[in-house]
């Protein structure tokens, strides 16, 4: 699945492709093709407990003010409370410099048969309304231009896996830590990324 992408740079938020699309119409795609994923493959989701949703943005920091949704798109550099984190460990920080990428046009390629959920921060939840992402990973030419657009904006490399969110998981019931308690497992240390895996009941 091939589509193209414009460069955008939030200072002290994220640098992004996003799908040159509306941001409602690239959700409702990426939930529609979710829901087909699902179907052919659930993975432990459950639609007695879970439920899928479009993933909202995340509070803008001390606020509880949505950043604007920049609708499918592919993290390149994220800043603020959990930034990505470079191999060596150091934070990344979008500056007002990144700007010089602002807008530029760039082509990847997903592999629609390689996804997986991934875990979200917990302290989003009341932000994104959910709890897992469904993420559709980049083929390894992609991921090279993601990491090209990294050197050039100053950024090393880091070990999280370059992806789509398409949809998210939710617990039907909106019990967001009951749902959290049951479904996932301990968070790794600061700067290692959360693993991807199937949905498994830890109390099963």
């Amino acid at each position: 699945m091939e589509f193209k992408g414009i460069v955008c740079v939030r200072p002290g938020n994220t640098v992004n492709i996003s799908l040159e699309e509306d941001p409602a119409r690239a959700r409702q795609a990426g939930f529609e093709k979710a829901e087909m994923l699902l179907a052919a493959d659930p993975k432990g989701f459950n639609p007695e407990t879970m439920k899928t949703v479009k993933p909202q943005p995340t509070f803008k920091p001390g606020t509880t003010e949505h950043w604007p949704d920049t609708g499918l798109h592919v993290t390149v550099a994220l800043d603020g409370e959990n930034p990505y984190r470079t191999e060596d460990g150091t934070p990344d920080k979008v500056t007002e410099e990144m700007k010089k990428v602002e807008g530029r046009e760039m082509r990847l390629t997903v592999d629609p048969t390689s996804w997986e959920f991934l875990e979200g921060n917990p302290a989003n939840d009341p932000a994104t309304k959910l709890v897992f992402y469904l993420a559709a990973f980049l083929d390894a030419p992609s991921n090279e231009k993601v990491a090209d657009l990294r050197t050039e904006l100053g950024l090393g490399p880091v070990k999280t896996k370059k992806h789509l969110s398409l949809a998210g998981v939710a617990p039907r019931d909106d019990d967001f830590p009951a749902f959290r308690k049951r479904f996932c497992r301990p968070r790794p240390a600061t700067g290692v990324p959360p693993a991807y895996h199937q949905l498994i009941d830890l109390d099963a």
